[in-house]
């Protein structure tokens, strides 16, 4: 007796199975490197700096916005890095898990 699996079932374990192989390659740390940080906080700090000596609003506001924005950007890159690492870690666990012991 053969079972018959419906074309939505089927296409929703291709999809799964195109994840996981996805999610079990190792994956790579954030292009940017914490000296570049430090470096971009610093020239922040220096324009934020010089904006507010020479009173021009506009300078500050860019700065600003600039810094939050790559601050932003940063955090929300070392959050993705860290849940993508997370999902490999238990994708692995359980296809090692899931293997036979010979």
């Amino acid at each position: 007796m053969a079972y018959e699996i419906s074309q939505e079932l089927e296409e929703k374990l291709k999809l799964i199975e195109l994840e996981t192989d996805f999610f079990s390659c190792k994956p790579e740390k954030p292009v940017r490197s914490r000296y570049l940080v430090w470096i971009v906080t610093v020239l922040m700090v220096a324009g934020i700096w010089s904006a507010l000596k020479s009173e021009n609003e506009l300078l500050l506001i860019y700065f600003v916005a600039f810094a939050v924005v790559y601050f932003l950007g940063y955090q929300q890159e070392k959050r993705l890095f860290n849940l993508y690492s997370s999902a490999c870690e238990i994708l692995n666990y359980y296809k090692k898990a899931d293997t036979p012991k010979i």
